[in-house]
């Protein structure tokens, strides 16, 4: 739902959805089976997972040098939940906007129940052995019905509350009959009603559950709780050495793989919603490395002639390696109504990204991030946009780890990060 300048966050967004972050020139993916249906259950398994790609020297190199360092992370999810949604969702308290629907829907099923009607009908009819009082029963039965559906009222038979109304036989045994079939034709009719009922709700569960929990009394929460585990991958050309006797040879490729593995908890209550996430991941130190393009030149002499070429390689030097580090992404989001209907929405986001316990801290140093982030988006829209604004290394661990002739410390304001990002869930983009 939000997220930092690193393109991380511990609140899973329900859906899918697509996201884009011009600053960090980041594009996105995410999808999860945590849609209004799913997620109106008061417990249920979920799973899901995104996939990133983006520039990992964000979008400053990208435009000013035209450098692009491809790096890719791919994510999963699998966790549990739990919440009051059963009893937030209340069958009785259908949002006004909704009942011409459900009374459409109802009108439109009554021809099915009045099929299942006929062949229940005709099943039953069968208990009574008497052929004249067998028809007089069914013609009555579908007088009755065609009736209701006439007055467009619910499709309960006129019997459903006493079985024994309109019979006149004075045979005892006929009576009999035709009780015996009222009776288990009003429980077998019954049951297919009940069905429908339960039908009709259920498509119409995912606008109820929305709308009640919208509500800003609404005493709706959950509880998510999930492991996580993700790979990412980066590739760049690094400087390694001047080589005199070939100078190509003083580039080389590398392809790294990191990985990381942990767990999670969100909570939801009204308009609140905490996440958290605690991981043990194997990181490189590429974004303390400097970027250098280098020209290469090469001749080949033939003869009294002569054939040079040049070749501009953008080559990152430094110390590099990768090691292993805590990882903790705290995030508060509360959601502000902007409007007396409710229905443009803010998104307040403070959120703190700390790194901890590095295994080798010459290589890769302990770091914590705060920042701030402000999303907007409508009832009726698919799109979740704003901004953040980020302080990264509250306590410029990184700078103090160099020379003391190359540090930089600069003041709190001067290293204030902001970025622009936006979601797109996955339904307005097929609409497009």
């Amino acid at each position: 739902m939000t997220q930092s300048a690193e393109g991380k966050s511990s609140v899973l967004i329900d859906g899918s959805a697509l996201n884009i972050d011009i600053t960090q020139s980041e594009l996105g993916f995410g999808w999860n089976n945590l849609n209004p249906l799913v997620a109106s259950k008061n417990s249920a398994y979920f799973f899901g997972g995104d996939i990133r790609v983006k520039n990992a020297k964000g979008v400053g190199t990208l435009l000013s040098k035209g450098n692009f360092t491809p790096e890719g992370r791919l994510n999963g999810y699998l966790g549990h939940y739990w919440s009051n949604a059963n009893q937030t969702i209340d069958k009785n308290c259908i949002p006004s906007n909704l009942i011409p629907s459900l009374e459409d829907k109802k009108l439109q099923l009554i021809s099915l129940y009045h099929d299942s009607l006929i062949v229940i009908l005709h099943s039953f009819s069968k208990l009574i052995p008497d052929t004249n009082t067998r028809k007089k029963e069914v013609e009555k039965v579908l007088a009755k019905f065609d009736s209701t559906i006439t007055r467009k009222g619910y499709p309960l038979l006129w019997f459903h509350t006493n079985t024994t109304i309109g019979i006149n036989e004075d045979e005892p045994e006929i009576k009999n009959d035709i009780k015996k079939f009222r009776s288990q034709l009003k429980a077998a009719l019954t049951r297919v009603y009940s069905n429908i009922v339960d039908h009709l709700f259920q498509n119409l569960r995912r606008e109820i559950f929305i709308r009640q929990k919208q509500s800003l009394n609404s005493n709706y929460w959950r509880l998510l709780f999930f492991g996580f585990a993700s790979g990412n991958a980066l590739g760049f050309t690094r400087f390694i050495s001047l080589d005199t006797t070939d100078l190509s040879n003083s580039f080389k490729n590398v392809n790294y793989w990191g990985w990381q593995a942990g767990l999670g908890l969100n909570g939801e209550w009204r308009r609140w919603r905490l996440g958290f996430t605690y991981a043990r991941a194997v990181k490189s130190n590429f974004q303390s490395l400097s970027s250098i393009t280098y020209t290469l030149r090469s001749t080949n002499n033939v003869k009294n002639t002569s054939l040079s070429t040049e070749e501009e390689i953008t080559a990152y030097a430094g110390d590099y390696g990768s090691t292993v580090q805590n990882e903790c992404i705290i995030d508060v989001v509360y959601n502000l109504p902007l409007d007396k209907k409710r229905t443009s929405h803010l998104l307040l986001n403070p959120y703190l990204r700390a790194n901890w316990q590095s295994r080798n801290t010459s290589l890769l140093v302990n770091t914590s991030n705060v920042g701030l982030g402000m999303y907007f988006f409508k009832n009726d829209g698919n799109f979740l946009g704003g901004f953040y604004v980020e302080l990264p290394d509250i306590n410029n661990n990184m700078e103090k780890q160099k020379d003391l002739s190359a540090q930089n410390l600069r003041p709190a304001f001067n290293r204030l990060t902001i970025g622009i990002t936006g979601k797109l869930g996955l339904n307005s983009i097929l609409t497009w």
